[in-house]
């Protein structure tokens, strides 16, 4: 067994894919073998392997992900921006101004 954690994670989905797919592929065709269905599951979780799979290849190759998705400052909303602590709407108020603005304008339409 590798060392590498996500080597052996990938190895022990691929064993445990090929392993539950053929008692379902087994138990189908004594079962009922006029209706083939297992053949769902090998295409479905097979999907899930592959990507799987894929994903280690990549890590392998040293392909990064794009600069966006590793930046943890880009995870607010795309509209606001961050100063000092506080969420800076891009009309240039903050969180704290705006709250101020609408108590001050709520007192005023009573």
């Amino acid at each position: 067994m590798p060392r590498d954690h996500a080597t052996r994670g990938f190895l022990i989905h691929l064993g445990v894919y090929v392993l539950v797919v053929g008692l379902l592929a087994a138990l189908n065709l004594c079962r009922n073998p006029g209706n083939i269905w297992f053949i769902w599951v090998l295409l479905g979780w097979g999907i899930g392997v592959a990507a799987h799979g894929l994903a280690i290849l990549l890590q392998r190759s040293g392909r990064r992900e794009p600069e966006y998705y590793r930046n943890q400052q880009n995870r607010h909303r795309p509209w606001q921006t961050r100063t000092h602590g506080h969420v800076r709407r891009k009309h240039g108020s903050t969180t704290q101004q705006a709250t101020r603005l609408h108590a001050v304008s709520s007192r005023h339409t009573r």
